[in-house]
């Protein structure tokens, strides 16, 4: 059987001081030969490599040959294939497995609340993947149980991610009530009214806040006689209201893509539950950044509201 050879390049200006350098460090030479000006390959047992490199610490290690190399190359190609079963056995044990959790809608208390009950019956990361039936179930039960809070909630899975999208159950549109005075709901400056009946109580352009009296249920003739005429209309203001959201950054989601999404449910978080004539007027950002591939954004709205209902 062929013996066992390190082979390397060195560049050398005097064959002869490497020789014995070599030989110094009791390190046995084989097939010393030039193959170009100043550059020079030889052979030397198996285990030599350590002591060549301090001596020639430009050495280029070129190959093994013999009963070395045929170990060695079995050990590698052992290795590679063994990786490769195993990064098989991984791919096919996590593609049945959820890898992640995301739940989307317009309410940070309704999304913990639903990520707490995803955790509570079973579905997080690293459990086996439901098939369609059961995230039919999942789904049915979800309704049930945040049924005063959403209106809509679909469960299916992307991949390996559960995504969970939800619609927050608008609050109920209450017309307004003879007989009640209109009271600030949140603090905000005049803009116009839509008032019907009732006695006025505030001007245009004047800041009020929550809970002042806008429109009294009585008018005052000029005798001061207090008559009810009950109340009815809208009291419209320019309101403010900062914003807060934060989301997991998506694979492979670009840094101005994560900002529009963040500042798409900012909006519709603000304008959720808005009656007919509500609407933004001016939205400032006054932060976004990304930490930990979590993006956080805060914006300042300044809407348009009816205050009285």
């Amino acid at each position: 059987m062929k013996k066992s050879r390190e082979y390397y390049s060195v560049t050398i200006y005097d064959p002869s001081v490497a020789l014995h350098r070599l030989k110094e460090q009791h390190v046995t030479v084989y097939h010393f030969q030039k193959v170009e000006e100043y550059t020079y390959e030889f052979a030397t047992p198996p285990g030599s490599k350590k002591k060549v490199l301090a001596l020639f610490p430009d050495a280029i290690f070129l190959r093994y040959e013999g009963t070395y190399s045929i170990l060695y190359h079995f050990w590698v190609r052992k290795t590679t294939l063994l990786a490769l079963i195993l990064s098989t056995l991984f791919f096919f044990v996590m593609s049945d497995r959820i890898y992640d959790v995301d739940v989307i809608g317009t309410s940070r208390n309704i999304t913990a609340m639903i990520e707490h009950q995803l955790d509570q019956i079973g579905l997080k990361k690293y459990t086996k993947k439901p098939n369609y039936e059961q995230l039919l179930t999942y789904e049915k039960k979800l309704k049930e149980i945040f049924y005063d809070e959403i209106e809509f909630i679909e469960v299916r899975m992307v991949g390996v991610c559960l995504r969970v999208q939800y619609t927050k159950r608008r609050a109920s549109i209450d017309l307004p009530h003879m007989g009640e005075s209109l009271y600030a709901k949140k603090n905000g400056m005049i803009a116009y009214f839509k008032i019907s009946s009732g006695e006025v109580m505030v001007k245009e352009n004047q800041y009020v806040k929550e809970g002042d009296l806008l429109v009294k249920e009585t008018i005052t003739t000029a005798q001061g006689e207090e008559i009810y005429v009950g109340t009815e209309g809208q009291v419209y203001a320019w309101t403010w209201t900062i914003i807060d959201v934060e989301s997991k950054r998506l694979e492979k989601e670009e840094e101005s893509e994560l900002f529009a999404r963040l500042l798409g449910e900012c909006e519709t978080m603000m304008a959720a539950g808005f009656y007919e004539d509500e609407h933004i007027e001016k939205e400032t950002i006054l932060s976004f950044e990304i930490i930990d591939q979590i993006g956080y954004m805060k914006v300042h709205f300044t809407c348009l509201e009816d205050i009285a209902h």
